[in-house]
């Protein structure tokens, strides 16, 4: 599908005439930047996925022979990595986001927040898939990014991966009542949606899970659930539904329950092919559910066909 969006880059050494050709490029009525920050291109990744992505091809094109070209594509592969996982494909996602954080260049593009951001997003790719040692080194890494400016916004990211490393490491009262901080602070900065502390709440209802507050763990699922539907977060949405399938089995009296919602979710994610990096969702709620009939067999044919899904691997492995 073509884009209606067009972008023209415009570069060249100081006094060469850039702003000219700026003021008459307004005058036809084009959306000017003069003298684009860097980071400033990350912001793509506040509009709808789809444009972004178009935008993000049209602009490496438009710099794909000038100098500029090493920053755009760090600054597009940190945009890459949010639509990814976002749109349910966390491996792209791991893979652009290590791509913008090992870049060749080492300033004018990734500020602090940036780079601390994306290490929060490796580590919540990480906790999906049960990575506990790049967990571990995600929270090493963010300890070494520097922050004279004392910006709220790494010192959440801090938190968060605080949180995270808290709960793989068993220690559930202290990351519940970490993760419950760093929610109420980026909500009272206006966090939602893209920025939402999605992250946290998740740790918060692991731990009401492993507190056996199941009740009180749905209702955080339901809640963060309908934020992501509103917004569109395709993964977070489905990961709330597995999540509330998982503490659903608890109760013998709702398996009719979880097997109509398994029922639902195959429907949504097998039957659009859109969908096919999020169909180890679907396996995966499907031996929560089998885990309570000790369906053995089932689990090991899934188990086995999944073998690059460690968080399945070792819920599987517990059961057989």
């Amino acid at each position: 599908m073509k884009s209606d969006t067009e972008i023209l880059v415009i570069s060249g050494m100081s006094g060469a005439g850039r702003s000219t050709i700026a003021h008459r490029l307004e005058d036809l009525g084009w959306y000017v930047v003069d003298n684009l920050p860097p980071a400033s291109l990350g912001n793509l990744i506040d509009l709808d996925f789809d444009k972004c992505a178009r935008i993000l091809v049209e602009i490496e094109a438009a710099t794909s022979e000038l100098e500029m070209k090493v920053w755009v594509d760090q600054i597009s592969s940190l945009c890459r990595a949010y639509i990814n996982f976002h749109n349910g494909d966390y491996k792209s996602a791991l893979k652009y986001a290590e791509i913008s954080l090992r870049s060749p260049i080492k300033s004018g593009t990734l500020d602090p927040m940036d780079k601390g951001r994306l290490i929060r997003l490796v580590c919540v790719i990480s906790l999906i898939v049960s990575d506990t040692n790049r967990i571990n080194q995600c929270a090493e890494d963010i300890e070494k990014i520097h922050n004279p400016d004392q910006l709220n916004t790494l010192e959440h990211a801090k938190s968060a991966i605080r949180s995270m490393q808290l709960l793989v490491q068993g220690e559930y009262r202290q990351a519940y009542d970490l993760a419950k901080a760093t929610v109420s602070l980026e909500e009272a900065a206006g966090r939602t949606g893209l920025a939402s502390p999605f992250d946290c709440k998740f740790v918060v209802v692991r731990c009401l899970y492993e507190f056996s507050l199941a009740d009180e763990a749905l209702k955080e699922l339901e809640s963060l659930r309908k934020e992501a539907e509103q917004k569109e977060l395709k993964f977070i949405n489905y990961l709330c539904e597995v999540g509330e399938i998982r503490i659903l089995t608890r109760s013998p009296s709702k398996i009719a329950t979880t097997s109509s919602k398994i029922e639902k979710l195959r429907s949504e994610i097998l039957l659009n092919p859109d969908f096919k990096s999020m169909v180890w969702l679907v396996d995966l709620a499907e031996v929560f559910v089998r885990g309570v009939s000790s369906d053995l067999g089932r689990i090991n044919t899934i188990v086995n066909r999944n073998l690059d899904s460690g968080y399945l691997q070792k819920i599987g492995e517990s059961i057989l």
